[in-house]
Parts: structure tokens; sequence; C-alpha cells
């Protein structure tokens, strides 16, 4: 069975490695996205995911425009998105506008493992450090 891979759209390459190495440990693929320009063309070359982390602050653009980018995509149907983000005290805007969860920066590196399993169960995470 080949590992899940993972989409991070984040434009810290920090944040990106961060969550790449804790993906990694779990056994778990990343590709990164720095930008949202051309978004859609960049989600055609990704292929098929298991779970989408989205940053919300971006240059010129923000997550909660791409969320709607990436919903409508078809390859990306049921596909979890999970704001990955320092913005956690917008929580209810999060939930409201169909995010399947959120992950809260800095992330945890010892609960990691704990939200990783439960969003591949299908489970919405919502974690606020």
């Amino acid at each position: 069975m080949s590992p899940h891979l993972s989409l991070i759209i984040d434009n810290d390459e920090n944040n990106i490695s961060v969550l790449s190495q804790l993906l990694q440990i779990e056994g778990a693929g990343a590709i990164a996205l720095t930008n949202l320009n051309g978004l859609t063309q960049h989600l055609d070359a990704v292929g098929r995911v298991s779970v989408v982390f989205l940053d919300l602050e971006f240059p010129r653009s923000n997550g909660y425009e791409a969320l709607e980018v990436i919903k409508a995509h078809p390859q990306f149907q049921g596909v979890p998105v999970i704001a990955y983000t320092v913005h956690v005290n917008e929580f209810e805007k999060i939930e409201k506008l169909g995010f399947d969860g959120l992950i809260g920066k800095p992330v945890d590196a010892d609960e990691f493992p704990v939200h990783w399993q439960k969003i591949l169960s299908g489970q919405k995470i919502w974690h606020i450090p």
C-alpha cells in the first residue's frame, strides 16, 4: 500500500518544512505549493492526495478563496482540507466556510500523530494551540 500524500499550500518555507517532516515521520509524503497563482493548473498537476493543508494568509489572495477552488476541483472531491494557520481566532469562519478542520501554528509535534490519524479516519480535527 502506497503512503498517503498530502498537499501543503503555504507561502512560508519553514512551515512547509515542519509539516513535511511530521508527515514523513507518519510515513506520508508531501507536495508543497508556495503561492496561489495558477492554483487550478497546479491542482491538475498534483494528482490525487489524501489531505490538503491550507494556510489562510497569502499576498494578494487568501486561503478562503483557495478553498473554493480546491473544493470545486473534480479530483479533490471528498479530500479533507485542513486550515493550517496562525489565525485560530477565525475558527467559526473557518468551520462555516467548509474547512474540514484546523491545526493551529505552531503545530504540536507530540499531538500531530493523533491529529493525522483522525484526519485519515474521516474525523474533523479542530486543534488550537
